[in-house]
């Protein structure tokens, strides 16, 4: 748990629209274990020309992964494991307040 709705404080990342916008797929780029501040906090003052323009920041769908193997290879990330867990769509349309009772995000029901 943290302190924003049993979440924690991830700087950069909670704050970072690049973090938190889902891609095409729906997924985001910000860990489990981080509060999406941006989601839950700046995007609700912002209008809606506002958030328009920050659609060019959304991260594609390729760019999941999780650093690099040796020789360079790109390693994807597996949404199941701990490190790879991400906020999906479903669980950023939830109130923040469905998180104070430690419910399990999406992927975290995967696993």
């Amino acid at each position: 748990g943290g302190p924003v709705h049993g979440k924690g404080f991830c700087f950069p990342a909670g704050i970072m629209p690049a973090y938190n916008l889902p891609d095409a797929e729906g997924n985001a780029r910000l860990p489990c274990n981080c509060a999406p501040l941006y989601k839950w906090y700046l995007e609700p003052l912002m209008s809606s020309e506002q958030k328009d323009s920050m659609l060019g920041a959304a991260p594609k769908v390729d760019s999941k992964n999780c650093g690099r193997l040796m020789g360079g290879v790109k390693k994807d990330c597996d949404p199941r494991t701990v490190g790879g867990c991400v906020w999906t769509a479903e669980d950023l349309a939830k109130d923040p307040s469905a998180w104070e009772q430690r419910q399990e995000l999406y992927w975290e029901r995967q696993r």
